[in-house]
């Protein structure tokens, strides 16, 4: 089994162990991320740019999440025990 290759990509590699569950997570932690913006700058983000931003990010990252996660767990060998 090969580890994960950077630090920055080990908590979705630990904490994602299926490729159809990236997006659940990373939209979970783009939800709890805007949830968290609101309560500490006490408004709700109106600038599109920010918009822009937080959606674009959680598309690319879903992306090479969903890569990585490929990559380093579903194709790995069966090992079928011969």
């Amino acid at each position: 089994m090969r580890r994960c290759p950077r630090p920055h990509r080990a908590l979705v590699c630990l904490q994602v162990r299926v490729t159809r569950r990236t997006w659940d997570y990373l939209s979970t932690t783009s939800i709890t991320h805007w949830v968290l913006c609101c309560i500490v700058n006490q408004a709700f983000p109106t600038n599109w740019v920010w918009w822009l931003t937080i959606l674009l990010a959680t598309l690319i990252v879903s992306v090479a999440a969903e890569f990585v996660i490929y990559q380093l767990r579903d194709k790995r060998d069966i090992e079928t025990g011969r």
